[in-house]
């Protein structure tokens, strides 16, 4: 009787997932593997606990993290500083940056790197990716929920940027990454970021027994709650070191699941430091001790439907900090940011933003006139939508200023000019985030 009663709730499944196609292909890759990974355990259960996640609509549904202060984000906190006011921001009022008041990454200054995969695709053209291994089916597709493209991974093989390969010695790397804990193994790898001694062809790069210098960085969500496993492992030649372990811990609120997390990576020589959202995991000093040119892979050995990533930026040319603020300003009377991040056609300011925006209110702060704040957007969309987006981003950035840091909002003055004075082409995705940017004019 109860081999009958299973196949009722699976073709329930079946119907209610191929009416849904906002949902669509994940739906269906996610409840076959989890009914292939569940059969021998429970299977009455789980498939009662999926058919309950697709009626209700909760598979990617997002969950809110609680902040350091107890209140989800979202919950306006008071910063004990002075009130925003003088500003009309719109929708980017509304960002908490509560937990990261901590956070102490700050990206590069330079865009070296970008890609948010608008308009690239697989293959071996010098603005596509290289991806090895058929499983998983990768691609570059989209998610439910978000408004950007996606790198599916494969579960078993390699992905990096055909267009970049040649790490400085000071570098930053962030991406945004997405991935299904439930569907991954603790036995299998997670997604491993992978800073290797450049190689001719970097699809001959063995993820596990490379003896090229290198350093894999394994980000790896599983289970059912926030567990988050990472890992530091590198391997030398034999006149070095090899297969040496530098972390390997496992954190029970480390990922946020059914949410995007953000990964930010910074190397200074041979030091590295890697962050999962606002909290710094690893602070590794003798991370990469030989000198030499470095490149970037993407490696994954999983179970799941392979992990998700967007937003790459490589950073270089130092950190931004008040110092070299301050002597932009003082040569040019401007400083141009492109690490002040909003989110996608829209005037709200990433939480993760926060460290930029400190360092540019300790350094306006302490420096005398007034000061012009000017956004500016990409060609995408229609001119008048981009005047006016620039313009209430330039007035987000104002009220961070007075709200989070306290400067006096009589010395800043708004503006926004659309797209109308790009700085590089927008026929690219790297021309398009130079030209994403907002400036400080001292008047």
């Amino acid at each position: 009787m109860k081999g009958k009663l299973f196949v009722l709730p699976v073709l329930l499944i079946a119907h209610v997932v191929s009416a849904q196609e906002s949902v669509g292909e994940r739906v269906v890759n996610r409840t076959k593997e989890t009914t292939i990974r569940k059969t021998e355990d429970k299977i009455d259960e789980q498939v009662d606990h999926t058919l309950d996640k697709v009626f209700d609509g909760s598979i990617f549904k997002k969950k809110k993290k609680k902040s350091n202060d107890g209140n989800a984000p979202g919950t306006k906190k008071s910063s004990g500083k002075q009130s925003s006011g003088g500003g009309n921001a719109s929708d980017g009022d509304d960002t908490d940056f509560s937990t990261y008041r901590d956070f102490d990454f700050v990206p590069g200054e330079q865009t070296l790197f970008f890609e948010d995969f608008s308009n690239s695709l697989l293959g071996s053209g010098p603005t596509q990716w290289t991806v090895t291994g058929e499983k998983g089916e990768p691609a570059i597709t989209t998610l439910p929920g978000s408004p950007d493209r996606w790198l599916r991974t494969p579960k078993e093989g390699l992905s990096f940027p055909n267009a970049f390969n040649d790490f400085p010695d000071n570098f930053t790397l962030e991406f945004d990454m997405y991935a299904d804990p439930e569907a991954m193994s603790e036995m299998m790898s997670g997604l491993k970021v992978v800073i290797v001694q450049k190689l001719a062809d970097r699809s001959e790069y063995d993820q596990w027994f490379s003896p090229d210098p290198q350093i894999i960085l394994d980000i790896h969500p599983s289970g059912g709650g926030e567990s988050l496993n990472l890992g530091a492992k590198k391997e030398y030649d034999s006149n070095i070191s090899r297969g040496l372990t530098l972390h390997d811990s496992t954190y029970r609120d480390g990922w946020i699941n059914g949410e995007i997390n953000r990964i930010s990576i910074s190397r200074n020589g041979s030091h590295l430091a890697m962050y999962v959202n606002e909290k710094k995991y690893m602070d590794l000093s003798d991370a990469l001790p030989k000198p030499g040119a470095y490149g970037l892979v993407f490696a994954n050995n999983m179970w799941g439907d392979g992990t998700y990533i967007t937003n790459i930026r490589i950073g270089g040319g130092g950190a931004v900090t008040a110092k070299t603020v301050n002597k932009e300003i003082a040569a040019d009377k401007k400083f141009i940011s492109r690490t002040i991040y909003f989110d996608v056609n829209s005037a709200r300011i990433k939480p993760e933003s926060w460290a930029t925006l400190n360092e540019i209110a300790n350094a306006i702060g302490g420096m005398p006139g007034n000061f012009h704040i000017v956004g500016h957007t990409d060609s995408d969309g229609a001119d008048e939508a981009n005047l006016s987006l620039s313009i209430r981003r330039a007035a987000s950035v104002k009220n961070a200023l007075i709200g989070e840091f306290g400067l006096d909002g009589a010395r800043l003055t708004t503006d926004g000019k659309g797209e109308t004075e790009p700085v590089e082409s927008n026929e690219t995705i790297a021309g398009k985030a130079q030209n994403r940017r907002v400036e400080f004019i001292q008047q």
